[in-house]
């Protein structure tokens, strides 16, 4: 009985973090994160024996109140539509969530949205934030692993670089680890072995490189290992290039 009382308790405290951050203003970034983790302890389906709602409203939650801290411009809920951006790239039809998920990427890559500045530009924030909160939906449903790794990678910035060696190690980690993005998707799309294999080379030589600089903490790497790992299934033959998919 006790135990249940706890968890009803902590239930509470999640869904009371969950209010303040509907309707209150600005935290510091550290603050986001601190609060983010108490509510993902208290809301895991794995920790508390609950349904996946609760969670996956800490995500949208969240995701809205790294929006305000970094454009300081509220986010219309009601108008959020999860497809909107895999119509808007030409597809309809029945796709999985890991198809819908990878498309959002894609569009995310393509965009350049990894990119602090174009990210929070005013006059394509409507766009890059249903963007953002398309890859965090389709995430929730497909892998809640990477939502985390998702939120560090456009949360985590600023990047201790001191060294002009560094500077040039860690741009060509950044250039690594884009294009291998970039031959990530075209495996999706055309499913060719030899892209699959470059793709995992550059996304492993941008770890090398970010180890060697002594940034393991760099939010590239867990990015980089969760693409490593998706090249291990088969691809989603989602061809972006050509608004067009074979998945069904």
């Amino acid at each position: 009985m006790k135990e249940e009382s706890d968890q009803s308790k902590s239930y509470a405290s999640a869904t009371e973090l969950i209010e303040k951050l509907l309707t209150t203003g600005k935290f510091s970034e550290r603050e986001l994160k601190r609060i983010y983790k108490i509510l993902c302890k208290n809301t895991h389906p794995d920790l508390t024996g609950k349904d996946h709602a609760s969670f996956i409203k800490v995500q949208d939650v969240y995701q809205d109140a790294l929006t305000r801290f970094s454009t300081d411009t509220p986010v219309n809920k009601a108008d959020f539509d999860p497809y909107k951006v895999i119509y808007d790239t030409g597809f309809s039809g029945t796709l999985s969530p890991r198809a819908c998920l990878y498309i959002c990427l894609y569009r995310y890559n393509a965009h350049d949205l990894y990119s602090f500045k174009i990210r929070t530009k005013a006059s394509l924030q409507e766009r890059n934030m249903l963007i953002m909160r398309s890859v965090l939906y389709w995430a929730a449903r497909y892998d809640q692993d990477f939502i985390k790794i998702f939120v560090d990678l456009n949360t985590n910035i600023f990047r201790d670089i001191k060294t002009i060696k560094t500077i040039r190690q860690y741009s060509m980690a950044r250039r690594l680890f884009i294009q291998g993005m970039d031959l990530f998707f075209q495996y999706q799309e055309k499913g060719r072995p030899s892209s699959k294999k470059v793709a995992e080379e550059k996304l492993f030589r941008s770890i090398q490189l970010l180890y060697a600089i002594d940034n393991q903490d760099n939010p590239m790497v867990p990015l980089a290992e969760w693409l490593i790992g998706e090249l291990t299934l088969e691809p989603v033959s989602v061809v972006v290039g050509n608004h067009s998919t074979t998945e069904k």
